[in-house]
């Protein structure tokens, strides 16, 4: 990505251009090593990884907070263990008010 700094033009308004761009795209998949890489996760280093995955930094938190950070999830992925009639949305959005409290339902 390159930068021009200088003042744009009518044909160039926009300051960033890429300039290269590689694809993300595996062009092959090994399943046995995936699987093999999976398992070598510590239950630990999962846990940080959903933590990090949901926007937290784990250094910051002792095992039972990231429990208890971690408990919030479990609504969006089974149902019945709904205590309370929250709604279809409510899961995403009492994590994102966790997130950030300037955040209005």
């Amino acid at each position: 990505m390159d930068y021009h700094t200088e003042e744009p033009s009518r044909d160039r308004i926009r300051l960033f251009f890429i300039t290269e761009l590689t694809p993300i795209q595996l062009a092959s998949f090994d399943l046995a090593a995936y699987s093999a890489g999976r398992a070598s996760f510590t239950t630990g280093e999962w846990i940080d990884l959903l933590m990090r995955s949901d926007g937290f930094e784990p250094a910051e938190f002792d095992h039972r907070t990231k429990l208890l950070a971690l408990t919030r999830l479990i609504p969006i992925f089974n149902r019945s263990s709904i205590s309370s009639n929250w709604g279809r949305a409510a899961p995403a959005r009492v994590l994102s008010t966790a997130r950030c409290p300037r955040i209005r339902s």
